[in-house]
């Protein structure tokens, strides 16, 4: 509908005939001063803003979306930093009228100066050559007078260049209903504003960034607003982009973002063992949360239910656990697994709902303990969310969630990234954001229980934290906090995930030495250089570094051990650093590459990383579609290969690592036999190529092999070219006392 003086009172009427209709939204247009169209009927902002909140209040009685509101709603409530500059006429859109001409926007179609060029020569050279469009593209917010006061302006992005132009000639800041965009804004943020309790005590009740309507779906920092002659789009919200994402790995497994955590195996006897291994997450909430018989027990972002199965046996049969997720997929799974659940506990205290987390369908005060793992991040709405949890939880009930946040700015290409949102980093909020809105909504005893780096996303530090949170008892105030420096709390609550580990976590540090007051040494010991000396058997030894006493089978003739971790952790950072980074193309070249730093030593642990990681880096910059997170994968996984491997575990690591990349590269997993089957194939493979030198360990010469290999089965098994072709002649022979010298196939060889 065209808004009109004669018609403007009729907007109520038109949604109520839109819900008697089944239609799902409507649409009001502004009227363009064009044509027949003039002053007389022109209808005032303040008249449309007046009808247009009518219409939204009945629009919400009746489940219909006003675009224009939705529109306005998705750029108000966005990241911070986000900045709405004009809309996408003549960067993402043309218009061709019945004239032959090329113009902006349909709107401006028969309008003269506003002519693009003729069809006649062509949309690219139009497109490539217009004035007109130089000056449409050029035009921005930043060079307008009439909104530079305007502290709204990056939020309603300055109206249509169309509406501005036929207005008064200007391409920008002259749209008459500027105003009532304006207008919109404000009356959002105050609603949304109102619905937050603060129950008498200083808070905030808002906050940019805890609430977005939709992600966009261009730019990184500016953004184009949708033409008044565009619907809203749909598929965007993020409800919708979660849902999509979850329902792809319901069924299947996403092993980058399973759940690191390891559950004792009292605690998931009763789950089958095929679900035990899709829980996806990053902590464990339900064994932070000291669950007691009885307790009724909510999952937030239940998912296939691991978390649900677990609190059902702790609570007992006279508690009660209840699982929430919007995902038909995920609850599919998940009732499908509870019936061996419930047959093997012999008693059925759990149930399953459908719902937003944003709109919990419980009672009030009829909750001990709400837990979430790695999902709340996923909420459009966490203020909301939280206030919810509030709710529901008993007077002295408590929430322990797990879930991923940072503490340094975050650019927004990853917080609109929709993969990255699915993945819980996307949407995370920074720690004193979090804490702070914890307080605004009346929560007490905030405090993270444990914590631990998570991922590296193009640089940015992401990390998994276990918080928890006490509803105040009745007629108990709130009790608010400062909180500490990040870095501070991390180092004391820091406990790394316990799957695949090496290490007894029983065992504690006793003295630490920082690896950065002296150079290590790149070969032999890395404190003194002596010559290294191993034993057919462990005995336990103190790490000269981390101060972790291990069971080892090696130190230095001067008595030094030194841990796999503290062996390999500069290295993996640099490994990282270079692949990450680096546009080579040639696998030998990026081992070369990492192997010439000076902290990366000539033989050790970290090559288990170094292989994978070449691979893939090498595959990805020749035009495959792998990610840095495949990429740190490989790398976290190559530093579960325990130093010494290729004769104490029988098997090489630059063998496993090759094995790694393959496996990262074609999605194995232990439940696909064919995968599973052609990834240790191929790590078969490679390890016969190194094994058939009769020779010590010499890393460098190990990972050649390996690359070169990898490199002929990735040709031959999957069609792909990874280039390892770069000339490696050994240089360092003479730190190397166990070198098989003219053996070897890197050998100096005489021209």
């Amino acid at each position: 509908m065209t808004v009109t003086r004669r018609n403007v009172h009729e907007m109520a009427g038109i949604v109520d005939f839109a819900a008697a209709h089944q239609v799902s939204n409507v649409h009001f247009l502004w009227l363009f001063k064009k044509g027949h169209a003039d002053e007389s009927l022109f209808v005032d902002p303040d008249s449309i803003f007046s009808s247009l909140k009518a219409a939204q209040d009945r629009a919400e009685e009746a489940g219909v979306k006003i675009d224009n509101i939705e529109i306005l709603r998705t750029q108000v409530f966005s990241c911070p930093g986000t900045r709405y500059d004009l809309g996408n006429a003549g960067w993402q859109s043309l218009a061709i009228g019945p004239d032959g001409y090329i113009y902006p926007t349909p709107a401006l179609v028969y309008t003269e100066d506003m002519r693009c060029g003729s069809i006649r020569d062509g949309l690219r050279q139009v497109w490539e050559n217009s004035p007109v469009l130089s000056a449409v593209r050029n035009a921005s917010l930043d060079s307008s007078d009439n909104y530079r006061e305007n502290p709204f302006r990056y939020m309603t992005g300055g109206g249509d260049i169309d509406h501005s132009y036929l207005h008064s000639g200007q391409i920008v800041a002259d749209d008459p209903y500027a105003e009532l965009y304006t207008k919109i804004a404000k009356w959002l943020i105050v609603r949304e504003a109102r619905r937050y309790i603060t129950d008498g005590y200083p808070a905030i009740r808002l906050k940019m960034g805890e609430k977005l309507g939709e992600c966009p779906i261009e730019g990184s920092a500016v953004f184009f607003t949708h033409s008044n002659c565009v619907l809203s789009l749909p598929g965007h919200d993020i409800h919708t982009q979660v849902n999509r994402f979850y329902a792809g790995v319901a069924e299947g497994t996403r092993e980058d973002i399973l759940n690191p955590i390891c559950y004792d195996e009292q605690l998931i006897a009763h789950i089958p063992k095929e679900m035990r291994y899709r829980s996806y997450g990053c902590g464990s909430p339900v064994l932070e949360a000291g669950i007691r018989q009885g307790e009724t027990v909510v999952d937030l972002g239940s998912g296939t239910g691991i978390e649900c199965f677990i609190a059902g046996k702790l609570t007992g049969p006279q508690g009660r656990v209840i699982g929430i997720d919007m995902g038909a997929a995920m609850l599919a799974v998940a009732e499908r697994t509870k019936a061996h659940v419930v047959h093997s506990l012999s008693y059925d205290n759990i149930s399953f709902k459908k719902a937003f987390l944003e709109n919990l369908p419980l009672d009030d005060g009829s909750v001990d303990l709400v837990i979430s793992n790695c999902v709340l991040n996923l909420s459009p709405d966490k203020r909301q969310v939280f206030q919810e949890i509030f709710r529901v939880l008993k007077p002295g009930g408590r929430l322990v969630i797990s879930d991923i946040t940072y503490d340094q700015d975050i650019p927004l290409e990853i917080q609109y990234n929709e993969t990255l949102r699915g993945e819980c980093i996307g949407g995370a909020l920074r720690y004193h954001d979090l804490f702070g809105l914890l307080n605004d909504l009346g929560f007490s005893e905030c405090r993270i229980v444990s914590g631990y780096p998570y991922r590296t996303v193009r640089g940015y530090d992401f990390y998994s934290i276990t918080y928890q949170a006490v509803k105040p008892s009745e007629n108990e105030r709130p009790v608010f906090y400062d909180f500490p420096d990040f870095d501070s709390v991390m180092a004391e609550v820091k406990r790394e995930p316990t799957c695949a580990c090496f290490l007894s976590p029983e065992k504690q540090p006793q003295k630490k030495e920082p690896m950065s007051e002296h150079e290590p040494h790149r070969s032999g010991c890395m404190v003194c250089g002596a010559e290294l000396i191993y034993s057919g058997t462990n005995r336990d030894s103190l790490c000269h570094y981390c101060g972790l006493t291990l069971p080892a089978n090696v130190s230095c003739a001067n008595g030094h051990f030194v841990c796999d971790s503290c062996h390999s952790a500069d290295a993996v950072e640099i490994i990282k650093l270079v692949c990450l980074n680096s546009r080579e193309a040639d696998a030998v070249a990026l081992m070369q590459t990492i192997r010439s730093h000076p902290r990366f030593r000539i033989n050790g642990p970290e090559h288990h990383s170094l292989v994978p990681a070449v691979i893939l880096t090498a595959l990805r910059n020749i035009g495959n579609d792998i990610t840095d997170e495949q990429i740190i994968t490989a790398v976290q996984r190559g530093q579960t290969v325990a130093g010494g491997a290729c004769a104490f575990l029988g098997a090489c690591g630059a063998a496993i690592g090759a094995g790694i990349a393959i496996s990262v590269l074609t999605g194995a997993n232990p439940y696909d036999g064919e995968k599973r089957q052609f990834v240790q194939q191929a790590t078969q493979k490679v390890l016969e190529e190194i094994s058939s030198y009769n020779a010590p360990r010499c890393c460098q010469r190990d990972s050649w092999l390996a690359l070169q290999a990898a490199s002929v089965i990735l040709k031959e098994k999957l069609g792909k070219l990874m280039i390892a072709s770069r000339s490696l002649v050994c240089k360092q022979f003479t730190k190397n006392k166990e070198c098989i010298l003219n053996r070897c196939p890197l050998w100096p060889r005489e021209k």
